[in-house]
């Protein structure tokens, strides 16, 4: 069983206790433990293009992004994958989820509920459209076709 509490303004930064009534007079003895964090913010991501079959690998660059609980990257505000925080590089790493196309902003959440807003953009093309040229001294040349977008 699970009991979701909405969480008060927070006027500060730092770890508070919560504890729990079902009643509204009788509490918890014991409490848990709650941090207020700073809102992640995602600046950059590398490398800034993605089949639209996806599976990339991409890292997040930005601030905030240290100490989450559930890391998740959210691609154009609906699609969702899993992420995981590289404490190495002070980034979050997430694969491209497939079916999308063109620009799309990419956020983060470090508790797989609340997400940055989608200030970094990611673009995706059509691996259809990719056209190969004639091979010229033993080696091929692609050009891929990204749409722009105005």
């Amino acid at each position: 069983r699970r009991l979701l509490c909405v969480t008060p303004a927070a006027d500060s930064r730092g770890e508070e206790r919560l504890a729990v009534s079902l009643n509204g007079q009788q509490w918890t003895e014991t409490t848990a433990s709650f941090a207020f964090v700073e809102p992640a913010s995602v600046h950059s991501v590398l490398p800034d293009i993605s089949p639209d079959v996806g599976g990339s690998v991409i890292e997040l660059s930005g601030s905030h992004l240290s100490d989450g609980s559930d890391y998740r990257c959210r691609f154009g505000g609906t699609a969702t994958v899993d992420a995981t925080y590289d404490a190495a590089s002070s980034t979050v790493l997430c694969v491209s989820p497939p079916g999308m196309l063109g620009e799309v902003g990419v956020g983060v959440s470090l508790n797989g509920q609340q997400y940055s807003h989608d200030e970094a953009l990611l673009t995706f093309y059509d691996v259809d459209a990719l056209s190969t040229l004639p091979v010229y001294g033993g080696q091929a040349e692609a050009v891929v076709a990204v749409p722009v977008l105005s």
